[in-house]
């Protein structure tokens, strides 16, 4: 067993061999990450809108609706999720707020823009 400091209050604590332990709580250990954290946010500008946001990891999109529209193509990514909530409109009754809520919450899109892939495939399919 060794003594060795806690880094954050600089308390002695005891350690059995081959443990890594370096706080004396979990609390320390707390007030450490809050510490470590602010010392590494940094500004980065918005691969795909250009916004500036504030990130302490190496995230290129200030949101994951920016994400989709840069990797997968707005069109692409409408034409696709267009089919999908049509055949759950067809086959399992959902309303077309309900698809739009879903839809878009997993897939990081308001509800809005999924209400337009909705009208816009139902009205391809003849639906109202």
């Amino acid at each position: 067993m060794k003594v060795i400091s806690c880094l954050t209050c600089g308390k002695k604590i005891k350690v059995y061999e081959g443990r890594n332990k370096k706080f004396c709580s979990l609390k320390c250990w707390r007030e450490y990450q809050k510490k470590s954290k602010i010392n590494k946010t940094k500004k980065v500008k918005c691969r795909f809108c250009g916004k500036i946001f504030t990130t302490t990891r190496n995230a290129k999109y200030c949101s994951l609706e920016c994400y989709n529209k840069h990797v997968l193509g707005d069109s692409i990514l409408r034409k696709r999720l267009g089919k999908l909530c049509l055949h759950m409109y067809d086959k399992h009754g959902y309303s077309r707020y309900e698809l739009a809520k879903i839809m878009g919450a997993s897939l990081g899109f308001t509800t809005k823009i999924m209400q337009e892939v909705m009208e816009k495939e139902v009205k391809k399919g003849g639906k109202k």
